[in-house]
């Protein structure tokens, strides 16, 4: 008897390489749900999973091959997460942030070939985009790529105050 993975209940028609990385998602899922009422209990990530998660190579689950990931796709990482999330929906977040960092390398990979960045600019790009590719493909390094609303909007008030009669404020 075989069972499906538990992301294929989101995901149809999984491909072969899609349902091996599920695979790869259900031998993390028994650690996830070990550790998720105390991650609830304690309001802190548990870092049992982040081990779980590294050993079975899912933090490059976006990244291209080329730098060491597993060349998925979105339809993957809906997949991971979603499957993540019935164990333990604060580490299916994480999971997600985590894998939304390699946008900042993917984009600007995507721009330079674009045309986006003159000759000038497009080799600085480049190598800031594989170098964050290789930390989550090859090195297994865990990035977040998150911040607080509230951090942010204050933040872009402190930026953009109006100045103030005699006063050298923020933009100034």
């Amino acid at each position: 008897m075989t069972t499906s993975p538990t992301g294929e209940l989101l995901v149809e028609r999984m491909t072969d390489r899609e349902r091996e990385t599920a695979q790869r998602v259900e031998s993390v899922l028994p650690t996830l749900r070990a550790n998720a009422e105390r991650a609830d209990r304690d309001a802190k990530f548990q870092m049992d999973n982040l081990s779980a998660i590294r050993d079975a190579g899912l933090l490059g689950l976006i990244v291209p091959e080329r730098y060491g990931g597993l060349g998925g796709t979105l339809r993957d990482l809906a997949a991971a997460t979603f499957a993540m999330g019935t164990a333990c929906p604060s580490t299916a977040l994480a999971y997600f942030f985590h894998c939304t960092s390699a946008s900042r390398g993917l984009l600007a990979l995507e721009a330079i070939d674009a045309g986006l960045y003159s000759q000038d600019e497009a080799p600085t790009v480049h190598a800031f985009a594989e170098k964050l590719l290789r930390k989550m493909g090859e090195r297994r390094m865990w990035l977040t790529n998150f911040a607080s609303e509230s951090a942010k909007a204050k933040a872009q008030t402190l930026r953009f105050q109006p100045r103030r009669r005699g006063s050298k404020g923020v933009g100034a």
